[in-house]
């Protein structure tokens, strides 16, 4: 099975639950590159949620992923400013020189990482720049609701190693950095923490545990009994958030300047 086919069942639910890159990043994008953006490229785009919001900060965004699930959520925000396409992050299908920006957003690990960056310095123009993404999981929620989604995650981890399903991408984040600098693609490189406050309830913090492709692969073999369990952790959540609460993510960026 190749990579992106782990999320064929998850699409609706990704798009449902998933969190956005947020205001934050934004104000970062900007500030390493300064220049107009005239086009931008979300490659590993999924159901375009990164791609909505780029699409306010440039004349045109272009959105790539290789799974056609996703984009056929994706394709359905069409508009004259957004378009998207199918293809791989090892040959992309634009031309050469063409994107001021390119932005991959919780996919890189899902990346071969050194074809995939000589692939992304022939699409950058001279001044371009690449926004690598990524937040960890671990929300800041508050004990309660943290105590709720670590005994999810426990239950879900053991279920997940009966199965002998891998939950590890193939490229660890931890080596993100250390392949941007080894490409020789980029004169600058750097690595940026910074967080975001966002708005979270019960069902969309359940959905996204769901949405990882290691439980979407999971959720076909579970019984009855077990899914009734899973359900539990949904109804713990609902208990304790009756309302949406403000939580905050925290986020790793991978900045390279050609």
């Amino acid at each position: 099975m190749a990579y992106y086919e782990r999320f064929d069942a998850g699409a609706a639910i990704y798009e449902a639950s998933r969190p956005k890159l947020g205001d934050q990043f934004v104000k970062i994008m900007h500030l390493y590159h300064p220049a107009s953006l005239h086009t931008l490229v979300d490659v590993g785009c999924g159901t375009g949620l990164s791609t909505e919001q780029l699409a306010a900060h440039a004349q045109e965004v272009i959105g790539i992923d290789a799974n056609v699930r996703m984009l056929s959520i994706a394709k359905k925000k069409t508009n004259h400013v957004m378009r998207f396409m199918e293809g791989n992050s090892e040959a992309l299908p634009l031309s050469s020189h063409c994107a001021d920006g390119i932005i991959v957003s919780q996919a890189f690990h899902w990346m071969e990482p050194q074809a995939t960056l000589q692939e992304f310095g022939r699409v950058l123009k001279a001044d371009g720049a690449l926004f690598v993404v990524d937040y960890d999981w671990q929300f800041m929620l508050g004990a309660k609701v943290e105590l709720i989604l670590e005994k999810m995650r426990r239950q879900l981890s053991i279920w997940l190693t009966r199965e002998g399903l891998d939950t590890r991408p193939p490229y660890s984040k931890a080596g993100h950095l250390t392949s941007l600098k080894q490409s020789r693609v980029f004169r600058f490189v750097r690595e940026i923490h910074f967080s975001q406050w966002a708005l979270f309830e019960a069902r969309s913090l359940w959905n996204c545990e769901l949405s990882k492709s290691s439980v979407q692969m999971l959720l076909p073999q579970l019984s009855g009994q077990e899914k009734a369990i899973l359900n539990s952790f949904y109804h713990q959540l609902a208990e304790v958030l009756p309302t949406p609460i403000e939580g905050c993510i925290l986020y790793t960026c991978y900045i390279g300047l050609v």
